[in-house]
């Protein structure tokens, strides 16, 4: 299913039901500032004492869907059962990158499921938050160039073939 497609001009952090906290939510909100809720994440947001300028999902787990197709300023119930509420987020959306928060932490099955929406949509600029760690795919012929501190853990894992990966220090 195709949905109209929400344009941002600024970058957007998607809110998600894994492992989230205020200070984590504030930090992705420093760098992008538009929150999109994927499905009952919006009554995580709102409890945090913000609104999101999206809601999008299936809409099976938000506690009061009447109440937030009348109040959000975007409400998208994608009723489509062959992609997650994350990949909805990404298919019904457009911004300059995204920043996931609340997308790990919890069921290995569906930290899988983001991993691959990752994948089948590499137009789109995501960087996955977690408690420890940002996740975050590099499109092909890329080249990465990171400083990290001293003893910081640094994880490089090819979901698609990947050549050339170098590192000093």
């Amino acid at each position: 299913m195709k949905a109209n497609v929400l344009k941002f001009e600024r970058p957007v952090t998607l809110v998600g039901g894994g492992a989230l906290d205020r200070g984590m939510l504030d930090e992705a909100l420093a760098l992008a500032p538009e929150i999109v809720a994927a499905d009952g994440a919006a009554d995580r947001v709102e409890a945090m004492g913000l609104r999101p300028a999206a809601v999008i999902g299936d809409m099976d787990s938000i506690a009061d869907r009447a109440r937030w197709s009348a109040e959000a300023p975007h409400f998208l119930h994608l009723a489509e059962q062959d992609t997650t509420d994350f990949e909805k987020c990404l298919y019904a959306t457009e911004a300059p990158f995204y920043l996931a928060a609340g997308f790990t932490g919890g069921r290995v099955d569906h930290m899988l499921a983001v991993f691959h929406s990752m994948l089948a949509r590499p137009e789109r600029t995501v960087v996955l938050l977690g408690e420890e760690e940002a996740i975050a795919l590099m499109p092909p012929g890329a080249v990465l160039e990171i400083a990290v501190a001293p003893g910081a853990v640094v994880s490089f894992f090819p979901l698609l073939p990947a050549t050339g990966l170098a590192s000093t220090g």
